[in-house]
């Protein structure tokens, strides 16, 4: 399979190992919107590449491949352990990789780690937003809400601010931004509704900005990932939770698909400059159809644990302490401030 061929219908696979989907009878829309995107398959080689939460799971079977592919890749980590034995893993003859120590959430600290990549390893070309947490596992009024706002802190405004902080780099190359959302953003989410909200939002704001940046040159997009094997979907998702005991009930739907599909999604996704990437297969199929099956949702009330267990009338509710100090009393960045640097 050609360069080409395989960015026409790698959106609709889960690699190159994938039997192709003709695109056209999957999503004629996308298709049709994505059909430049086809004839200008570019190679990863050299490129400055940042990925954040590349200390484990998604993040860092991503940074390897790329790494394979000859990119030089930032890895960025809240955890300094984690990134630097990846970026040690994965440095060689071929391709070389740095980790830099950042939180997501600190929008001062994301546009200073920037600006020290680009130093360091050479202009940004691509930025994979993949750093992410689950949350509680619980419905919404058995949660504890400061829980619930820092999924959407982390999985929501995290991203948000990675794409600030990263877009003038991005745009001056025009090279790609791709969101890491989930299968979460577009199907009903009971149990794990803050994460559900958060990857929406992701969504919404890869598609827009998508839009956004065509008088540029630059592209985004949007990555879809079913339950993949990492210590996310064990632990935290599937271990323990009523998901979990979900999943013993219907294998074959929440069953972790392994790492690599959704890494290679990725990398192809920004070889292809591709608006949507999915991992497994199946997740194109939900995204079509993902109208069809929301009547549905009320067939998820009857699976015990997916709904509160609070039967008596909630008549108060106590005020949400921030996250940090640093939450409540940080100024917002001026909007245009990237604009002038």
């Amino acid at each position: 399979m050609t360069r080409l061929e395989f960015c026409t219908v790698y959106r609709f696979s889960i690699g190159r190992s994938s039997l192709p989907v003709p695109a056209r009878l999957v999503d004629p829309l996308t298709t049709a919107l994505n059909e430049e995107d086809a004839v200008r398959p570019r190679s990863l080689q050299g490129r400055v590449v940042v990925v954040t939460g590349a200390g484990n799971g998604i993040g860092r079977e991503t940074a390897r491949l790329l790494a394979q592919r000859g990119a030089r890749v930032a890895v960025l980590d809240r955890d300094p352990n984690a990134g630097d034995e990846v970026a040690a893993e994965i440095s060689g003859a071929v391709a070389q990789a740095l980790a830099y120590q950042v939180d997501v959430t600190d929008q001062a600290a994301m546009i200073e780690v920037m600006d020290r990549i680009a130093r360091d390893l050479g202009p940004v070309d691509s930025i994979v937003a993949n750093a992410g947490i689950a949350g509680p596992v619980s419905p919404l009024l058995d949660a504890d809400p400061a829980a619930v706002e820092r999924v959407l802190e982390v999985d929501l405004l995290g991203v948000w601010r990675t794409v600030y902080a990263s877009l003038p780099h991005v745009v001056r190359e025009q090279g790609h931004v791709l969101l890491v959302a989930s299968l979460a953003a577009a199907i009903a989410c009971p149990s794990i509704a803050g994460y559900g909200a958060a990857k929406a939002g992701v969504e919404s704001l890869g598609r827009s900005l998508r839009i956004e940046l065509t008088p540029t040159g630059a592209t985004a997009g949007v990555a879809y990932f079913g339950l993949i094997d990492t210590g996310l979907a064990r632990d935290d998702l599937l271990g323990g939770t009523p998901l979990g005991a979900l999943a013993t009930k219907v294998p074959w739907l929440l069953s972790p698909a392994p790492v690599t599909v959704a890494a290679e999604a990725i990398v192809g996704g920004l070889e292809c400059r591709s608006a949507r990437v999915w991992a497994p297969r199946w997740v194109g199929a939900a995204l079509v159809l993902r109208s069809a099956i929301a009547p549905f949702d009320i067939a998820l009330s009857r699976v015990p644990g997916l709904t509160s267990a609070t039967t008596t009338p909630v008549t108060s509710v106590a005020p949400v302490t921030p996250t940090t100090a640093a939450d409540a009393t940080a100024p917002a960045p001026s909007p245009q401030s990237w604009r002038t640097t």
